[in-house]
């Protein structure tokens, strides 16, 4: 059998050359802090791990892995955002505080508004001179990559303001959202630039009555290409599901069941993703509700929470696998099954005594870039050109250069997790 070995100057034999195919095979089963530090090993390994098929091919790797990471927020004086993961099969989570961009908090405390293809949203609110600037940051947790989406302000007598972060598949473009009832404006990473949405929300306050009822989670949920809020106008209104769809950039109306027949607290409901379809989650009950088929009323159906406990129970959240995270009388957490009507206890440590969490959304382990995803198709064939070694030499050396410092980027923040272990 041939040995597929090279051989150095000295004569010495180096380390064996593996097949392309095997090589991409393996490369894609890391995960992404992983895959920071290899693409220090040669020019080649980062000019593989950079393509955008490759990252394409990791994502839906991570889509399909087992392998769930959620973000939870404090609600203390210092309001911290934290990261952990549910494994498949450990009983323990650790949470990690996120704090790189938090360094750069401006006056107010953050909020996530949404997270997709391993990119959160986060925004940061301030009041000036009677106006609501928010600045926006989109961010990779896995790669700390992060873009900074410039001040935008509305007025701050609105009555509601949402917010919404999405992906628009027809120009692979991810997209923020931001409006009140004077007006609704998107943010697109592809093109660097807002613009306003030609139609108006939907739902509008009637005399200056747009109380806590009016938008219930002002942070929409992404689904079907779409940022779903669950609002009304008032407590005595009923409720309605508004979806934009972030391709054609319209609003539209989502139906919703007959909520007589459950006992939820209106206040207290919020919309999450079971199983690629949208639900209605409340904060205290041991049943929800699944919208099986996509815009069809008749489809909502109630899932039960079959589990052995007195107490109260806090549907926490929907993750994969028809799973549910659950919170026991504010203490203890269970993940819940609900196919196989199966739990199991999970203790949760990073977090400092006597702190209240609240769940705000999951993401995923991947290379997606909040950078790339807007660059022109000029640096792009640049980037190309430079990769096949057919650009003009001025060209290549800056195309080096910017590679040289992402893999000292990456080198350090690699290091650095490697220091806490996370490796």
């Amino acid at each position: 059998m041939e040995d597929s070995r090279t051989t150095t100057g000295s004569g010495r034999k180096a380390v064996p050359i593996l097949p392309p195919d095997l090589l991409v095979s393996i490369l894609l089963k890391l995960p992404a802090k992983s895959l920071l530090r290899c693409r220090c090993v040669s020019r080649s390994w980062l000019s593989l791990i950079s393509q955008p098929q490759f990252i394409k091919n990791h994502l839906n790797l991570s889509i399909k892995s087992p392998t769930q990471n959620i973000l939870l927020t404090t609600f203390d004086t210092n309001d911290w955002i934290y990261t952990a993961n549910l494994g498949a099969f450990d009983n323990v989570i650790v949470a990690q505080k996120l704090d790189y961009i938090l360094d750069h908090k401006p006056h107010d405390l953050p909020q996530i508004i949404g997270s997709h293809n391993g990119l959160v949203c986060v925004i940061f609110n301030m009041i000036i001179q009677e106006e609501l600037y928010c600045l926006f940051y989109v961010s990779n947790l896995s790669t700390r990559v992060y873009k900074q989406i410039e001040y935008f302000n509305l007025p701050h007598c609105a009555n509601f303001h949402i917010h919404g972060f999405g992906y628009d598949h027809s120009v692979d473009d991810y997209k923020v959202l931001k409006g009140s009832e004077y007006g609704v404006y998107v943010y697109s990473l592809r093109t660097d630039s807002w613009k306003k949405v030609v139609q108006d929300f939907p739902i509008k306050s009637i005399g200056g009555d747009f109380s806590y009822q009016g938008i219930v989670k002002d942070s929409g949920t992404h689904l079907n290409g779409a940022i779903h809020w669950l609002c009304s106008i008032t407590s005595k209104r009923p409720l309605t599901i508004v979806a934009f769809d972030l391709v054609d950039e319209i609003f539209r109306k989502i139906p919703l069941p007959d909520l007589s027949s459950v006992d939820f607290d209106r206040r207290t409901i919020k919309l999450e993703v079971f199983g690629g379809c949208l639900c209605i989650l409340p904060m205290c009950a041991r049943e929800f509700l699944v919208m099986k088929e996509y815009g069809v009323k008749q489809s909502w159906t109630k899932i039960e929470i079959a589990i052995p406990h007195p107490g109260n129970v806090y549907p926490w959240a929907c993750l994969k696998n028809d799973e549910v995270l659950l919170k026991l009388d504010h203490e203890k957490f269970v993940l819940y099954n609900t196919g196989e009507r199966t739990y199991r206890d999970l203790d949760l440590c990073g977090v400092p005594a006597r702190v209240i969490l609240s769940y705000k959304d999951t993401y995923l382990d991947t290379l997606v870039s909040p950078i790339m995803v807007h660059e022109t198709r000029s640096q792009k064939r640049q980037c190309q050109a430079s990769q096949r070694g057919q650009c003009q030499p001025r060209q290549r050396r800056q195309c080096l250069a910017s590679q040289r410092r992402q893999c000292v980027a990456s080198q350090s923040y690699a290091d650095e997790c490697e220091e806490v272990g996370e490796h």
